[in-house]
C-alpha cells in the first residue's frame, strides 16, 4: 500500500484532544515525516534503475509533496485543537473566578484592604507634608543661594583689586629702582668730572724763547 494511503488513514485530532493527545499526535507526525523522507530518497534511487527515469522522478516528487502536505494539515489541526483548548481553559478560569465569592466579603480581605487604604493615605499625607516643607524652605534656600553668590562675587572683586594693587605697587617699585639707578649714574659721572686734573695752560705766544 502506498505511504500516502497509510498516512491518510490516520485520524485528525479533534477540538476535544487534550495536551497529551496533541503531543502524541505531533510525535507520530514527526516519525512519519522522517519515514517519508527515507522512502522518497529510496524511491528516487530506484527511479534511476528504470527506463522512464523522468516520469518516475516526477511521480515520486508529486507523491512526496502530497504526503508532506497531509502531515502539515494534521500538524495544523493539532495546533488548532491546542489553541482552542487553551482558550476554553482560560474562559473556564474566568468563569470560576467570577463564580467564586468576592474576596472583599471575607474578614481577612477586608482588613487587608483597610490596611492598604490606610497605607496609601499615609503615603499621600507624607508626600503632601514633604511638598509643603519644600515650598516653605524655598525662600530660605533662595536667600542662601543669593548670599553665596554675593560672597563669591565679593571675593572675586577683592582678588581683582589685590591683583591691580600688586601691579601698581610693582610698577612704582620698578620706577623707584630706575630713578635710583639714574641718580647713581649721575653721581658717578659728577664724581668722575671732579676728580679729573685741570688741563695745562697754553703757551704765551708773546714770550721769547
Amino acid at each position: 500500500m502506498p505511504a500516502c494511503a497509510v498516512l491518510a488513514q490516520s485520524p485528525a485530532p479533534t477540538a476535544a484532544s487534550g495536551t497529551a493527545q496533541g503531543s502524541d499526535e505531533r510525535e507520530r507526525i514527526g516519525v512519519e515525516r522522517k519515514a517519508e523522507e527515507l522512502r522518497y530518497s529510496a524511491s528516487r534511487a530506484q527511479c534511476y534503475q528504470r527506463f522512464a527515469v523522468e516520469d518516475c522522478l516526477t511521480g515520486e516528487s508529486r507523491l512526496h509533496r502530497e504526503t508532506l502536505d497531509s502531515l502539515k494539515r494534521r500538524e495544523a489541526a493539532v495546533n488548532d485543537a491546542e489553541r482552542r483548548q487553551r482558550g476554553e481553559e482560560a474562559l473556564r478560569r474566568i468563569q470560576d473566578k467570577q463564580a467564586a465569592p468576592p474576596a472583599r466579603d471575607l474578614p481577612q480581605e477586608r482588613e487587608r484592604n483597610r490596611q492598604a487604604q490606610q497605607d496609601r493615605e499615609q503615603r499621600s499625607a507624607d508626600h503632601a507634608a514633604s511638598r509643603a516643607a519644600t515650598a516653605a524652605q524655598a525662600p530660605q534656600r533662595r536667600q542662601q543661594f543669593e548670599d553665596r553668590q554675593r560672597a563669591q562675587a565679593q571675593k572675586a572683586a577683592e582678588r581683582a583689586q589685590r591683583r591691580s594693587q600688586d601691579a601698581a605697587e610693582r610698577e612704582r617699585y620698578d620706577r623707584r629702582q630706575a630713578d635710583a639707578e639714574q641718580r647713581r649714574a649721575d653721581a658717578q659721572r659728577r664724581d668722575a668730572q671732579r676728580a679729573k686734573p685741570p688741563a695745562a695752560p697754553l703757551p704765551d705766544p708773546s714770550a721769547k724763547p
